[in-house]
Formats: structure tokens, C-alpha cells, sequence
């Protein structure tokens, strides 16, 4: 029952939400009668004086002291406390017109399961619902439930495996798919009933995919009914979500809804109730054809979030990135859970470790999210990770020979380890990264950050190009069996953003970044690769 208990915790951070509810007050307090530390002190003096006698002057001091506490009345670090700041002196550049849903985790127990469940409430009336269901020693009977929704004409549609949309009006047409259903009522996203194995080793999950089935549909006086069961298996659990709205979730004359929507979300990823999860690569462990991992960085979400001007991905787009913000650890990363065989061996960087591009995709995918639902979590996260960020570049980075730096690209949570490689879309993800927080913070550190990775670049220039115009994927200052090629566009595209932030933010060029750009752009039309940036 580990999970039941993991998400305990988390429910209490959904009310606490770590350095997110976050308070400041003033005492005052005599100095004598304290050991406050005095930001500022007011003294005043009395004397009394006669023919015959002085009288000795009284003193009082008094003491003003900011406090700052957590939601739950526990004082702040010193590094919560720069966060708060941080936010608190931000321009509001967020959406403050949106009204946030409001988020709750509710548990109930049989004698034979219990149910875990995460609510997300819209303004609207939209919600959507994700249950867990786990099973107790010694039940075997199938866990049936049901969810009617109302309408007298229905719409099902789901994407085949070949990529293309499926859509049918007779309800026993549904299939092992998450389904967008449509009545003259309502409209529903519900995902295939998940059985997993019940086992959570750094933070992986595998796919019982012989052991689920499809929702069912059928047709009732007053709507439609969803089905969905379980098997009791031992050593298994049951999940579910759906998305619900007496509107349209989606306008289906829309292509760009379709294309929106048309993400793996049961295939070989999946929603899942701590975040949204991936493939294992081969050379992880733990590994299994079948097993997925928690991959820090929310792709879907962040697609979501940047195109969600209808309410289907408005709403998948919040509760996927508020999710996976909810996975921040202490230090201010989110970790990489299985432990990959490469960083192990070459730079003895073990299970939960630090990608700096995953990392950094996810601060940004938060950063669109502050600015589309102005729910300052989304930015208090993202500052929180920026002082991480700062951290690793001040102890794990390779100087210049003109003062820049290249930050390596992984990391562990003790930060013990071998110095890694750099990769060039790393070190332009990061300092992009870093160009879009100083714009909405006016954080000077992440600005003079920012500018020390780019004047790196600058300084090794000639090293990142290779005598077909290619760019190498990464300068390596220590040994590693495990180098790689550039990616086909995606340092372009990187190298693109830079330029486009430098132009933007700050009106200038920079020289070094268009003779890379130039460089690969050679290189992409010489060899036909196509969906780049400005194509």
C-alpha cells in the first residue's frame, strides 16, 4: 500500500503547497526579551534631571523582525525566504483573470480496496477526476464501477493506432483507447481502466495491458452509462481518469483541436496520478518492455498549456503541469527516477538523477503556464528551480578562456559524482531558460547567469562545428563510451530561440549564435531534414 501512503504526503502539499502558501508578518518585541535577529531597531531615551539629583535615563528597545512562514505555521529557510521574495517583487505579468480551480484529494476503504482520488474543480463546472483503486490480500472478486453522463445522441471518437481519428454513434463501438465522447449533453475524455503492477521502484510503473479492458457504454432512460472494471490480481492496481463538461470539451470542425488532442495517452504513455510517464530506455533500471517511468519534463502538458485556447487543453494543460510541479524535491529539481547504466558507470551518477534538459523544459513549460492561469505555484516552482540551477552551474561547469562557462549536463542529488559532458542544446536550453525568467523577474543573477553560458559559447565557438557543417552534440572534458550526434533540428531550434530572445529582449545579435546557426542550417538542407524553426 506504499502508494496510498505516498500520496497521503502529497495531498497535504496540495494544502501546504510546500514554499507555494507562503506568509510574512512583522513582530515586535522588546530585544531583551528575545533572540530575534533585528532588522530594525528604534531606541529612545528619557532623562530626568533635578537640582538636587539625576535620574538614571530609562531605556527601551524595541525590535521589528519579519517573520516568514509556511502555510503551516513552520518558519521558512533561507532559501524559501529568497524564493518568496523573488515572486513577491515580480511584476504580475499572469493571467489574474483566470479564476483557479480548486484541488482536493479525497480516500475511502472497503474491506477490500481503497479508492484514492485527486479532484480538480474548474469555475466553469468542468472537473476532472483521477482514481486509484488498491486492492487488500485475498480479494479476487473484479471491481466494477460505473459514471453516467446524460444525452439522448452520442459521439465516440478515439485515435487509432495508426495515428488517424475513429469516430462512431453506436455506443458498443468503444475501444482500449481514451475516448472523447460527445453527447447532445456533455462531453467526456475518459482513459483506458490502467492496471499496473503494484510496485513503485524509482518512480516506474508497469503496464498489465493483458489485464485491462475497455470501458463499456450503454444506453439508459436518462443517458449513457460508462463501465469500466478492474481485475483483483494480486499484486495489481486499478486507475482511471476522465475530464468532464456540460459544454464542449472540443469543437470538432476544428483541425487544430484534432491535432491538439492527438497525443499518446494510453499507448505507450500514460496520465498517472503522480504525472504523466514514458517508455524506460533499454540501459535504465529498473527495465522491462512494459514498464514506463515518470519522466520530469511533461511534453504533453507543455503542448497543452502552450495551445490550449479550448477548454479540453486549457484543462488537461493545468492539472497535467500542477501535477508534475507536485514532484519537486527538496533541493529544487525533479529527478530522473530509474538509475541509468551510462551515468553510473561513467560518471557514477546513480538512480533519481538530474537532467538539466528535462529540468529546464519542465521550469519553462511552468513559466507558460504562470503567464496563461496566473497561479503564482507555477512561478514560485520555477524560481525555486532556478536557484538549483544556479547551484549546479556555480560547481559543475568548465571555464572559459574568456570568462564564460558550459554547465554539464547531468546531476545527482548528493552532487557527488564525476564531472559530466556538455551538450550545446543543453547550454542554450538553460540559458534561454534563464533570458525568459529575468524578463518576467528582473532577477539579476539569472541575467548575468545567462550571459556568462552565452559568452561560453562564444569563447568555444570553433569547437562545436565539425567539418561537415554538423554541430557536435557535446564538447567532452571527460571520458564517457557514450557519445553522441547532434539531433537533426533541435539545437537549431534552440540556437533559433536564442536569437529571437536576444533581438527581443534586449535588441542586439551576437555573432557567435549565427555562425552556429548558419553552420547547421548548411548542414540540414544538405541533408533534407525539415521542421526546423523559420522553415
Amino acid at each position: 500500500m506504499r502508494f496510498y501512503q505516498n500520496i497521503r504526503y502529497i495531498s497535504s502539499l496540495l494544502t501546504l503547497t510546500g514554499i507555494i502558501a507562503l506568509t510574512c508578518f512583522t513582530v515586535t518585541a522588546l530585544a531583551k526579551s528575545s533572540g530575534a535577529a533585528m532588522i530594525t531597531t528604534t531606541t529612545t531615551e528619557t532623562t530626568t534631571e533635578s537640582t538636587t539629583e539625576t535620574t538614571t535615563a530609562e531605556i527601551t528597545t524595541e525590535a521589528t523582525t519579519e517573520v516568514y512562514t509556511k502555510a503551516d505555521g513552520s518558519l521558512m529557510s533561507e532559501d524559501e525566504i529568497k524564493v518568496y521574495n523573488i515572486v513577491k517583487n515580480t511584476p504580475n505579468v499572469g493571467n489574474t483573470a483566470v479564476q483557479m480551480p480548486t484541488v482536493s484529494d479525497t480516500f475511502s476503504e472497503t474491506d477490500y480496496y481503497i479508492e484514492s482520488k485527486r479532484t480538480f474543480n474548474f469555475a466553469n463546472g468542468d472537473f476532472y477526476n483521477i482514481m486509484r483503486y488498491e486492492f487488500k490480500d485475498g480479494y479476487t472478486t473484479p471491481l466494477t464501477k460505473s459514471l453516467g453522463i446524460p444525452g439522448s445522441t452520442i459521439e465516440i471518437r478515439y485515435l487509432n493506432d495508426d495515428g488517424t481519428w475513429y469516430m462512431s454513434t453506436n455506443p458498443v463501438n468503444t475501444g482500449k483507447k481514451t475516448m472523447f465522447i460527445d453527447t447532445d449533453k456533455c462531453s467526456i475524455i475518459i482513459s483506458v481502466p490502467a492496471v499496473y503492477r503494484d510496485s513503485y521502484v524509482n518512480n516506474t510503473l508497469e503496464v498489465m495491458k493483458d489485464l485491462e479492458s475497455p470501458v463499456t457504454i450503454t444506453k439508459t432512460d436518462t443517458g449513457y452509462n460508462l463501465s469500466f472494471t478492474f481485475p483483483a490480481a494480486e499484486d495489481t492496481i486499478g486507475e482511471i481518469w476522465y475530464l468532464y463538461s456540460s459544454g464542449k470539451l472540443a469543437d470538432w470542425n476544428n483541425i487544430n483541436h484534432f491535432n491538439v488532442l492527438a497525443q499518446d495517452l494510453c499507448d505507450s504513455h500514460r496520465i498517472s496520478f503522480d504525472g504523466y510517464y514514458y517508455p524506460v530506455p533499454y540501459n535504465y533500471k529498473p527495465y522491462s518492455d512494459t514498464m514506463l517511468y515518470r519522466q520530469p519534463s511533461d511534453y504533453v502538458g507543455a503542448l497543452f498549456v502552450r495551445y490550449g485556447d479550448f477548454p479540453a487543453a486549457n484543462e488537461l494543460g493545468y492539472v497535467l503541469t500542477y501535477t508534475c510541479m507536485l514532484n519537486q524535491n527538496i533541493k529544487g529539481f525533479w529527478a530522473t527516477g530509474p538509475e541509468s547504466e551510462w551515468l553510473v558507470t561513467d560518471f557514477n551518477i546513480g538512480a533519481g538523477f538530474y537532467d538539466t534538459r528535462f529540468n529546464t523544459d519542465f521550469a519553462c513549460n511552468l513559466l507558460d503556464a504562470y503567464k496563461r492561469y496566473g497561479n503564482t505555484d507555477f512561478l514560485s516552482a520555477t524560481v525555486k528551480y532556478a536557484e538549483y540551477f544556479k547551484t549546479h552551474a556555480r560547481d559543475h561547469s568548465y571555464s572559459t578562456s574568456g570568462g564564460g562557462i558550459l554547465v554539464e549536463d547531468y546531476g545527482s542529488y548528493s552532487g557527488n559524482h564525476n564531472r559530466t559532458h556538455v551538450s550545446l542544446n543543453h547550454q542554450l536550453a538553460e540559458m534561454n531558460f534563464l533570458y525568459q525568467l529575468y524578463d518576467i523577474t528582473r532577477e539579476q543573477s539569472y541575467l548575468d547567469l545567462a550571459d556568462k553560458m552565452l559568452k561560453g559559447i562564444e569563447d568555444t565557438q570553433n569547437q562545436w562545428v565539425l567539418a561537415d557543417n554538423n554541430l557536435n552534440y557535446a564538447l567532452y572534458y571527460t571520458g564517457t563510451y557514450n557519445t553522441m550526434k547532434d539531433y537533426p533540428y533541435l539545437t537549431y531550434n534552440d540556437l533559433y530561440t536564442t536569437k529571437k530572445l536576444l533581438s527581443t529582449y534586449f535588441n542586439k545579435t551576437n555573432a557567435a549564435i549565427d555562425y552556429l546557426m548558419a553552420c547547421k542550417l548548411e548542414w540540414m538542407e544538405a541533408n533534407n531534414v525539415t521542421g526546423y524553426y523559420g522553415e
